[in-house]
């Protein structure tokens, strides 16, 4: 509603407006379209979440993948330090046995076939 006083008389002009019909349009239009971009805020922040996942999804892979290299890479490394000597030492007993006397074993490597270090015996 608004007053106002006509100039040099003593009359008032009062002018009113329906304000649902006259705001209610514009409000309906604003809240459309705060819905549209509400819709699209959401849109992309799902695009850009799944996106991120995939991502993560694909680093975790990689990183599952390294580990288990190195550790394939690892278990290989110490079976072979282990059986190595071992087959050594297969060798030499498979020399003596067909009668090769001669053949002499020296230790390296893991303790496995190392000989093991008796205290003296007292008799």
């Amino acid at each position: 509603m608004v007053l106002k006083q006509i100039d040099g008389t003593n009359l008032i002009v009062v002018a009113a407006v329906n304000i649902d019909t006259y705001f209610m349009p514009v409000h309906d239009q604003l809240e459309t379209e705060a819905q549209k971009h509400i819709e699209q805020i959401d849109r992309k922040f799902d695009d850009t979440t799944h996106r991120l996942k995939r991502r993560l999804y694909l680093i975790a892979g990689v990183v599952d993948i390294l580990i288990l290299l190195v550790a394939l890479g690892f278990g290989i490394w110490f079976s072979h330090s282990i059986s190595k000597p071992v087959k050594r030492l297969r060798d030499r007993v498979d020399q003596m046995s067909r009668g090769d006397l001669t053949t002499d074993f020296i230790p390296r490597g893991s303790t496995e076939t190392t000989p093991a270090r008796y205290p003296p015996s007292t008799r």
